[in-house]
């Protein structure tokens, strides 16, 4: 029961870091925009998250009920956990804490050790609350080695810039050996304390200042943290404008932000790198920004939402004279009116 436990657990944290992590090849942009949608869900851009290299530490008070197979009197736990954040929205943590109970058939004082290995999926629910759900190991040392599946759920409140408290719920199955429940409040916070801000959605805006949560993952934003572009990473082929298969899900994704937000406007802007004429370059431009926006019409989106214009060659942001900087400039943006 234990090594298929672990083998559980290895096999879960292997996918949360295949999914979340910086890809082991380092995968430039550019490279990443030709992948197909599936796999740019399963890779991030090097250095896209803001604080992948952050560790937080939460100590913890909590109330743990013992099943009455365990043997042992419900009681107050102590402890501390140590987290990590690995992804966009992926946490692993450890943990440790001590419970001053005693045997629920002696009066005989005792305290024992718990410990925890979990993995964490946190998603933005309002501007302030950050609830999650999680899947690990847990266990305690109380004379006898206990090891046990544990998961449960939680929620953290960002309301200062660097404490946060949360508030969570475990259960730890032992299998025939019952089971145990904790309720448990943690004070989560950086270990590199005052630098680090809490930032769910990594719009480098801080929770406790933003008043636009879940913003799309890449936006530009202003200083309340609300909107104002963002590079949709389309790409066409040469003297084409249709919109490929493989972006429909990336657009699918912008439009539910839309749809999440009625009262914003945007507009949808073609540019394009300077090779050809000015006046076919201006065309081309306007024509993708069209297939794009009509696109995003097909998806339920009104034109009094969405707007959209061809600038051609006129607002490069890369070196026109190299590869590279003629694909930057060959964009497709969603720019806030």
């Amino acid at each position: 029961m234990k090594k298929f436990l672990f083998l559980v657990f290895f096999v879960f944290i292997l996918q949360v870091s295949l999914c979340a992590i910086d890809d082991p090849f380092t995968l430039s942009e550019d490279t990443l925009n030709k992948l197909p949608d599936l796999y740019q869900l399963l890779y991030v851009v090097k250095n896209d998250i803001p604080h992948e290299k952050d560790f937080f530490i939460s100590p913890y008070i909590a109330y743990h009920y013992f099943d009455s197979k365990r043997g042992y009197d419900s009681y107050t736990d102590f402890g501390l956990f140590i987290n990590k954040q690995i992804g966009h929205r992926w946490f692993v943590d450890i943990g440790a804490g001590i419970v001053p109970t005693k045997y629920s058939w002696s009066t005989e004082e005792r305290a024992f050790f718990t410990y925890f290995a979990n993995a964490e999926w946190e998603f933005q629910f309002y501007r302030n609350i950050n609830p999650y759900l999680m899947v690990g190991l847990a266990g305690d040392l109380s004379g006898a080695t206990n090891l046990g599946l544990d998961f449960g759920f939680g929620a953290k409140f960002f309301y200062h810039p660097t404490i946060v408290p949360k508030l969570e719920y475990r259960y730890i199955s032992y299998g025939d050996k019952g089971f145990d429940q904790l309720l448990l409040l943690a004070f989560h916070f950086p270990l590199n304390y005052p630098t680090h801000i809490v930032d769910s959605d990594h719009d480098s805006v801080g929770n406790y200042l933003d008043q636009c949560p879940n913003t799309p993952f890449g936006s530009e934003v202003d200083e309340r943290g609300c909107f104002t572009k963002i590079n949709l990473n389309i790409n066409f082929k040469t003297d084409k404008y249709d919109v490929e298969e493989r972006y429909y899900t990336r657009i699918q994704e912008f439009v539910k932000f839309l749809k999440d937000n009625p009262e914003l406007k945007v507009r949808i802007e073609g540019h394009t790198d300077n090779v050809g004429s000015k006046e076919y370059n201006q065309k081309l431009s306007e024509n993708r920004a069209r297939s794009v926006a009509e696109f995003i019409y097909g998806l339920g989106i009104k034109q009094s939402q969405v707007s959209y214009i061809g600038f051609g060659l006129t607002q490069a942001v890369a070196d026109n004279d190299t590869e590279e900087g003629r694909a930057i400039n060959r964009r497709i943006e969603a720019v806030r009116n």
